[in-house]
């Protein structure tokens, strides 16, 4: 069976960061993780996920985000469990509220499946990045902005 995170394209860093990052002293926002995840809509669905390497995006002056402010973010934490595995909290709240957000700036819903699931592709690559440490998370801030065409991305930075 083919699940949505078969089909979210993973295009790897060539150089990861990770060595740079004390997780000992840990800064909020400070470090950012290898990758994000895009995705584009256009013609009224969600098109191509993907993972890709974190990076500056190019963006027109003519941004409804940067002349009207229609733009939304969310913030989640993911953190390692006491048998190490990769939890995230309350992923379905947070989807919800970023819902409402969306509804409120009159912009296209995130299927809840792409949402999850976008996580998940993006935590397997950067999983490294997710703090072992007791009372440490890597943030995750997914942020939609209204453009010529609509994004979906996703920026990781590591917190305490």
């Amino acid at each position: 069976m083919n699940t949505l995170t078969d089909s979210i394209i993973v295009q790897k860093a060539k150089r990861s960061r990770i060595s740079e990052i004390d997780f000992n002293n840990l800064e909020f926002g400070k470090h950012l993780s290898d990758h994000m995840l895009l995705v584009e809509y256009d013609k009224g669905q969600w098109l191509s996920p993907a993972v890709v390497p974190y990076a500056d995006m190019t963006i027109t002056p003519a941004n409804l985000a940067l002349h009207y402010g229609q733009s939304v973010f969310e913030g989640l934490k993911a953190y390692r469990n006491k048998d190490g595995n990769i939890s995230i909290f309350r992923a379905l709240k947070h989807h919800q509220r970023l819902l409402k957000s969306l509804e409120r700036m009159c912009m296209p819903a995130i299927p809840e499946e792409l949402f999850i699931q976008g996580l998940q592709a993006l935590l397997e690559v950067d999983a490294a990045w997710v703090p072992g440490t007791k009372g440490a998370s890597l943030y995750i801030r997914p942020l939609v902005f209204a453009g010529w065409e609509l994004r979906y991305r996703t920026n990781i930075s590591s917190s305490s």
